[in-house]
């Protein structure tokens, strides 16, 4: 981020704490006075072998790390930056996922849970922070070379996919939009915002 004229600061914090999480957004008022946006992305789903089946063969140890973490996670963050989203009218990001073909995404209950309940939870989180000037909306990106897919995977990782700055793009193009509350409580692909704001792949 540096490079690239930013100022990161990095912040450890373990999601499944809640005072944890809370501090951040104390030190982010303290030290800047306010927030413009939350990307909020918290998952722990490749903790576990992320393989599909039958949902009474799946480990319910997916429960905790898909959703306590990957659903509950979002909400206590939200939580936690609503006052300073509200009070500088900025935007709610999530991680949530639109395809109206997968019957269950991933073949894997656990998984398709969370990634739905992102996004119905941005719909809610839309309803309550409209009428205070705040956009919440999810993004669907497509499969992300992260570290921690790539690493999970090894040499069964398939070709193609997109980069960890693809849905970077996607979020600042709409930090960017003047008119990014047509967006509220949507579930709208990286792809599809690509398109529309007119930003590539990087690589």
């Amino acid at each position: 981020m540096d490079e690239r004229g930013g100022h990161g600061i990095p912040i450890v914090v373990d999601h499944a704490d809640d005072a944890a999480v809370a501090a951040v957004f104390e030190r982010v008022r303290a030290e800047r006075g306010g927030l413009d946006l939350l990307a909020a992305n918290a998952c722990d789903g490749n903790a576990l072998p992320l393989a599909g089946g039958p949902f009474w063969k799946l480990p319910l140890r997916h429960w905790q790390n898909m959703m306590e973490i990957g659903v509950r996670s979002h909400l206590v963050a939200a939580r936690h930056a609503a006052p300073l989203l509200m009070e500088r009218r900025g935007l709610l990001v999530m991680t949530g996922y639109t395809d109206p073909d997968a019957e269950i995404i991933a073949g894997h209950v656990f998984y398709d849970l969370a990634m739905t309940s992102v996004s119905r939870l941005a719909r809610t989180l839309a309803h309550d922070l409209r009428p205070h000037g705040v956009t919440a909306s999810a993004l669907s990106p497509g499969f992300t070379r992260t570290e921690a897919i790539t690493a999970a995977l090894g040499d069964r990782l398939p070709p193609g996919g997109d980069s960890v700055e693809f849905p970077g793009r996607a979020v600042r193009a709409l930090l960017e939009d003047s008119g990014v509350a047509r967006h509220a409580g949507r579930t709208v692909r990286v792809a599809d915002l690509a398109q529309e704001y007119g930003f590539r792949d990087p690589g």
